[in-house]
């Protein structure tokens, strides 16, 4: 019964949060904050764990409870120090250049190729009778040779990230039509189509949630609306994408979702004579005892793009998979929530320090994008959103989603003149021979 109670504390964790957002400035810039949405999220995986059996263990439990209240209180912290400064910004106006719009689209487009020629070549390498789980194997594992200049076109994936926010923001400031919206969100999630990838198609959907709420709700009830319109679209989502691949047995809700807290189980209890597969070379922490600390190098999880700069340069030889484990009770999974990096990085004892350390980052650097004024601004909110979302499945932070998104984004803001829209303004105090600024226009934020 200790799994239940632990899924019962999170519920009552939602309306706590709740009336904690009563006494912010800004109840909407918390409502929309790493801790909210962390618990949001934790409350719906429980009330998935709570339809089935209870198989978490005692060492389990702990373990998951204290990386909840480690990320929870850290988040908190930062979140209540700084609260006079979480109040969302306006965005600034567009770049007024019609042919912007046109390249955004552009862009997005031409990823679609990439991903489409990617899907191409899958085909050829496993054969045109293969089924889709043999493809999305071969994609997932990169075992594809694929054309250098396609690779490169690939890289455009970064801009179906950010270019449904922009022109949402254009949307909300009347500077194009909804129709424009809807074939933005429409080529960004035809990408991940292709690659019939589940987390790409929840990513874009769960940045364009974060949009709406961000531009244009302001009211609590409406809140609540959208969370339910969000969860008819993510569970059939859930269930969609495995039958195209021909998944059938992982065409199921409950089983994606509380298969992670079955993997974490069996990462801290152990697998006992249960089996693990593996689908690749690699090394195996799910033991028969559970984890024991120092087993994997150093920050493994934590520093995996670290580690593969460190390979490719020759300068270390670490072994790096591209999957976890799969464990076949008591749910067939290979997904393990965020816990599981600072449970395996820090050990039992430094999880927490890890975990407070990770979230106290996070809501910092959410307070800085809400007050930002800017669409990159918007962008790494939402996907810290994204990220405290999808906690409850995995570890999603990759730097290089913030890095190259920033990249895409500068380079169009010096392209077009456009660096208020993206960046939004530094305010700099006037000096007596100062002019006033008046190629910026306020504009407030929407209804």
């Amino acid at each position: 019964m200790m799994g239940y109670a632990l899924c019962t504390v999170m519920l009552l964790m939602v309306p706590l949060t709740v009336m904690a957002s009563r006494y912010f400035p800004d109840r909407k810039a918390f409502l929309l904050s790493p801790l909210s949405v962390f618990v949001f999220a934790w409350a719906a995986s429980a009330a998935f764990y709570l339809t089935g059996p209870d198989f978490l263990r005692a060492s389990t439990v702990a373990a998951l409870l204290v990386f909840y209240f480690a990320f929870v209180l850290a988040s908190g912290y930062v979140l209540v120090t700084f609260s006079r400064r979480l109040r969302i910004k306006a965005i600034e106006p567009p770049p007024q250049r019609p042919e912007f719009l046109l390249v955004l689209l552009l862009l997005q487009g031409l990823a679609l190729v990439a991903s489409a020629a990617h899907l191409y070549y899958a085909f050829l390498h496993v054969g045109v009778n293969a089924t889709l789980t043999e493809v999305r194997g071969a994609l997932a594992t990169q075992a594809i040779s694929v054309p250098i200049f396609v690779r490169l076109l690939g890289q455009l994936r970064y801009v179906n990230y950010f270019a449904p926010l922009a022109v949402f923001a254009m949307v909300k400031m009347g500077y194009t039509r909804k129709r424009t919206l809807a074939l933005s969100l429409l080529l960004a999630c035809l990408y991940p189509v292709c690659y019939l990838e589940r987390s790409g198609i929840m990513r874009i959907v769960l940045l364009g949630a974060f949009a709406y709420v961000y531009f244009s709700v302001n009211s609590f009830g409406k809140l609540a609306k959208l969370a339910g319109i969000l969860g008819a679209i993510m569970i059939p989502l859930v269930v969609v994408i495995p039958v195209l691949r021909g998944q059938a047995e992982g065409a199921d809700a409950y089983n994606y979702v509380v298969g992670a807290w079955s993997g974490f189980d069996n990462f801290v209890s152990g697998s006992g004579m249960g089996a693990v597969a593996v689908l690749e070379d690699q090394n195996v922490y799910v033991k028969q005892q559970g984890y024991e600390a120092g087993e994997a190098p150093l920050f493994l999880q934590s520093a995996t793009e670290l580690y593969r700069i460190c390979n490719a340069i020759s300068a270390c030889s670490v072994r790096l998979s591209n999957f976890f484990e799969y464990v076949y009770t008591p749910v067939y999974t290979n997904i393990y929530t965020l816990a599981r990096t600072y449970y395996q990085d820090f050990g039992p004892v430094g999880a927490p320090i890890g975990t407070a350390l990770f979230a106290a980052f996070l809501a910092f650097i959410y307070v800085v994008c809400v007050s930002g004024g800017g669409v990159f601004h918007v962008y790494v909110a939402a996907y810290i959103a994204y990220i405290c979302a999808m906690s409850v499945l995995s570890d999603n932070f990759l730097m290089r989603d913030i890095v190259f998104t920033g990249i895409f984004i500068y380079f169009l803001a010096w392209f077009f003149g456009s660096r208020s829209f993206w960046f939004g303004v530094v305010r700099r105090k006037a000096s007596s021979s100062s002019q006033p600024n008046k190629g910026i226009t306020r504009v407030s934020r929407p209804g």
